[in-house]
Order: C-alpha cells, then structure tokens, then sequence
C-alpha cells in the first residue's frame, strides 16, 4: 500500500531529535479525544543550534491501529 506520511510539530516534545551521530527516537504520541495516534518514525529538527523546532515524521492511526488517510483532520493534540 501507499505509505501516508505525515509531519507534526510540537512545542516540546520527550523524544529525541536525531542528531551527533545519533538515531532519533521513535514511538507513539497520542491523543486521546480524538482516539489517534501518531506512530512517530522519525524525529528532526528544524532551525539553528539554539533556535528551532522538533519535526516528527510518522503515520497517522486510530487506535485500532488502522491508517487514517483524510486529509479533513486539521489538528493533533497529545496530552500535556
């Protein structure tokens, strides 16, 4: 099938950029009200040294672990 990848940008984030010679993190951010998740792939970052943002690149899922392809959802919202 065809991979639908998706971007999502965070204003702090527990996983670690790739970076140094280092792999980044990988995992699941979730959000619970909307029973979706984000099976993360990979976490980079964007910007300067001290100035920039975390990207993390993965797939958009509901919790049964079925892809969600719509294009309609227009915000993620893990838990803080």
């Amino acid at each position: 099938g065809k991979d639908h990848v998706v971007m999502v940008y965070l204003d702090r984030t527990t996983m670690h950029p790739q970076g140094g010679g280092q792999p980044s993190d990988i995992g699941v951010i979730v959000d619970e009200s909307q029973g979706i998740l984000l099976k993360v792939d990979k976490v980079g970052k964007i910007g300067g040294f001290s100035d920039f943002e975390v990207v993390h690149t993965g797939r958009l899922m509901n919790v049964s672990g079925n892809d969600i392809v719509d294009h309609d959802i227009v915000s993620f919202s893990p838990g803080s």
